[in-house]
């Protein structure tokens, strides 16, 4: 199956790495800078070593421009592509609520209260209970 190039989407990743020739604390003010981070515990999770989605949902031109931009600060970071997920066909019928099926009768919506189900709760032995003792001679 192949997917169209409008539902591919692309996501900058990045997990706290820098370039040689950049000091971490500088790349990291200027990391604050541009995405407006004003926390510094904050701004300390994008730099643990844990990927980082940096922002989502992109096109390639822009997710590009972006890993661009954070390139030029001296950050490493990679983009990914991922396949937004669409229903359609079939598939989509199966997985939509009933009140969204194209047969469905208004009619049978019911706006009466239902009672909740009873539990009950097997009865689990007390491990404390007292317990028969035979003495032994």
């Amino acid at each position: 199956m192949s997917e169209s190039n409008s539902q591919q989407r692309y996501k900058v990743v990045f997990w706290g790495q820098v370039q040689p020739t950049v000091t971490r604390s500088e790349f990291a003010k200027r990391f604050a800078r541009f995405f407006n981070v004003r926390n510094l515990t904050h701004l300390r999770q994008y730099f643990t070593g844990r990927l980082m989605v940096l922002k989502s949902g992109l096109t390639e031109a822009q997710a590009q421009g972006l890993a661009t931009r954070i390139k030029q600060f001296g950050g490493v970071c990679r983009v990914e592509c991922y396949a937004r997920a669409s229903l359609d066909g079939e598939l989509a019928l199966r997985h939509r609520p009933s009140f969204l099926q194209p047969d469905f009768d208004v009619s049978q919506l019911s706006l009466t209260p239902m009672e909740a189900p009873v539990v009950t709760a097997p009865a689990r032995r007390n491990p404390f209970e007292a317990r028969e003792v035979t003495q032994r001679r």
